[in-house]
């Protein structure tokens, strides 16, 4: 998948360059994401967002010598294979489902009414996440749950940095109103 990714790009040289510090320094790479992750498995995912990370870098890149590259790779790799590891900790994964352990956990010591509205919203949400279009499911997923900030956010997306907030805005409005439409059919 690396090799398609780092194919991607539209520059002979770029690609050349890109191809080039892979092959030399996936071990380095390997090594510094396993250092901070601890988990092999998910290696590869994060190998390839330091990839990505680095080929939004390559003018950057290019005017290093060896040991600033060597610094700036180890650097990518160590943050990207932190923010992997952050959003694990913070955001549980929530199961629709009636049985499931979190919901129960999460409404033990509330009044059963408040279980049931709990339980209204999640249907809710699960409804408006399913309508809510891909690319507005992206861009919050990037900044939500990936905590990317507005300028990854625009490299992900192919927009302009100063056109990240209004596509937030649009995608939590678009949110919201589906939220709203589901609230109003079930009553």
């Amino acid at each position: 998948m690396i090799h398609l990714i780092i194919q991607s790009i539209e520059s002979p040289d770029d690609r050349d360059f890109m191809e080039n510090v892979y092959t030399n320094y996936k071990r380095l790479i390997y090594a510094t994401i396993i250092k901070v992750t601890k988990d092999s498995w998910a290696s590869e995912d994060i190998m390839q967002s330091v990839i990505i990370e680095l080929i939004g870098k390559l003018p950057l890149l290019r005017t290093f010598d060896n040991p600033r590259l060597i610094n700036y790779i180890i650097k990518t790799s160590h943050n990207t294979a932190l923010n992997y590891i952050r959003p694990s900790k913070k955001v549980e994964e929530i199961s629709y489902d009636d049985e499931n352990a979190e919901i129960k956990q999460f409404a033990s010591d509330r009044p059963i009414e408040n279980e049931v509205l709990f339980r209204e919203y999640l249907k809710s949400a699960s409804f408006a996440w399913e309508k809510l279009g891909e690319r507005n499911r992206q861009v919050l997923e990037l900044k939500y749950v990936l905590g990317k900030t507005d300028k990854e956010i625009a490299v992900a997306l192919g927009i302009l940095t100063n056109s990240v907030r209004m596509t937030l805005t649009r995608a939590r409005n678009t949110f919201k109103a589906l939220l709203d439409f589901d609230r109003e059919k079930n009553t």
